[in-house]
């Protein structure tokens, strides 16, 4: 699976347009453990992990692409960085 290339991922809104390796490397290893937690520092992209995690389900044919997401965050996270801006909309 290669991270870097996820259709429902916008890396024109990430920093340098592309996931960070320890980004890349968290999103391939959730995407292919059960039960994974992503419990990495403050301020290491958790939010862009899961919206790679996300982009990845929607593609596997997971999830619905036209249902809504479940994230869990805190408040203030999605004020600096809301779900919206990492996920491109399916069309459909």
């Amino acid at each position: 699976m290669n991270v870097q290339s996820l259709k429902h991922l916008a890396y024109d809104q990430l920093d340098g347009g592309e996931l960070k390796p320890h980004q890349a490397e968290g999103v391939a290893l959730m995407a292919t453990t059960a039960k994974s937690v992503c419990a990495d520092p403050v301020g290491s992209g958790k939010t862009v992990q899961a919206a790679g995690l996300t982009a990845h389900v929607i593609e596997a044919g997971q999830v619905d692409p036209t249902r809504p997401v479940l994230w869990l965050t805190t408040d203030t996270q999605l004020a600096h960085q809301p779900p919206r801006s990492c996920l491109v909309s399916s069309p459909g």
